[in-house]
């Protein structure tokens, strides 16, 4: 018991120093994080929102399923398969 009293009589304060300041690194290094996460969660909700604007109203969508053809949309789709193009390489060689 001696020893142990000794001992933390001369590196009591030494010990005490080191962890406190272990602590506020690692406090420091967390709090850097959530600011990374939060900057992240921000810029995706900003894309999630341009997103959301660039989507089809309802009418528009009516409109479009009514005046394009079933059978247009099905040839369409034979000859995307058939020359392996994507659908505005299809418009561009029609036009």
């Amino acid at each position: 018991m001696k020893k142990l009293l000794e001992f933390l009589n001369r590196w009591g304060v030494v010990i005490i120093v080191s962890l406190s300041l272990l602590v506020f690194m690692k406090e420091c290094s967390t709090s850097k994080r959530v600011k990374k996460l939060e900057k992240a969660n921000t810029e995706l909700s900003t894309k999630i929102d341009t997103l959301n604007k660039k989507t089809v109203a309802a009418e528009t969508a009516k409109h479009l399923i009514k005046t394009v053809s079933a059978t247009q949309t099905l040839i369409d789709e034979e000859l995307i398969d058939k020359k392996q193009l994507t659908l505005t390489d299809l418009y561009k060689e029609i036009q």
